[in-house]
């Protein structure tokens, strides 16, 4: 999968906060940024699916052909990977 054209998004927790950096495939350096702290209610899911439906929304601006993620915890991703397989 050739990455050029794709957004990414780009999971981390620092600090005790969930960061989601989205990057265009044009510019290498994020173009949007979000924090907010890490609680039973603001899981990694729930910042994963965040991200991923700012870059979706953002698809056609940068003519990217999809949303490429990644995020630190690993398990929350392999979860959102499941949970979105099942909505196909």
């Amino acid at each position: 999968m050739k990455l050029e054209r794709y957004l990414t998004v780009h999971h981390t927790i620092e600090d005790d906060q969930h960061v989601v950096r989205i990057y265009s495939p044009t510019i290498r350096e994020d173009y949007k940024i979000g924090r907010w702290p890490v609680s039973e209610t603001n899981t990694s899911l729930d910042a994963i699916e965040a991200g991923y439906l700012e870059a979706a929304g953002d698809m056609d601006l940068f003519r990217a052909d999809g949303v490429a993620i990644y995020s630190s915890d690993a398990e929350a991703l392999a979860r959102w990977i499941t949970e979105s397989d099942a909505d196909e």
